[in-house]
């Protein structure tokens, strides 16, 4: 039976936001966590929430170290090589040092260039979704 909808003002019911937003993410009906679980919904719902946001803290830190360290192993020193992709991840404008306001991306040598266009491709477009295109599990279906 599924939580009852609030009524009216009568407050704000997180079962119903758990119950509502887990059946967001399984629209199918996949194995469903169970409400009488030491917890209830508010806890399932937690856990799977915790998860995606640690996850994506993960892939997001990974894939700022691994292009820092391309650029710093390129030649640039680590302020401008780190400044250069927070910048190009986040899609914000000028880094620091030779990538600072008061210059340009023009210093950069042809790798260094595309190091910054993947890192820019990858913030664009979400982490997640391109991530997801290079498993195998996404062509199988």
């Amino acid at each position: 039976m599924p939580p009852r909808q609030p009524e009216g003002n009568s407050g704000f019911h997180l079962d119903f936001v758990a119950a509502r937003s887990l059946r967001a993410m399984r629209p199918t009906g996949s194995p469903r966590p169970r409400p009488d679980a030491p917890g209830g919904w508010i806890d399932v719902a937690l856990r799977i929430w915790l998860f995606a946001v640690l996850a994506f803290m993960l892939v997001y830190g990974g894939t700022m170290t691994t292009m820092t360290m391309l650029l710093a192993a390129s030649g640039l020193d680590i302020v401008t090589a780190f400044t250069a992709v927070v910048a190009s991840l986040n899609n914000m404008g000028p880094g620091l040092g030779q990538v600072g306001p008061t210059s340009n991306y023009a210093v950069l040598n042809d790798f260094q260039t595309w190091v910054c266009t993947a890192s820019m491709l990858l913030g664009r477009l979400e982490l997640f979704s391109i991530l997801v295109v290079f498993t195998p599990a996404f062509w199988r279906k």
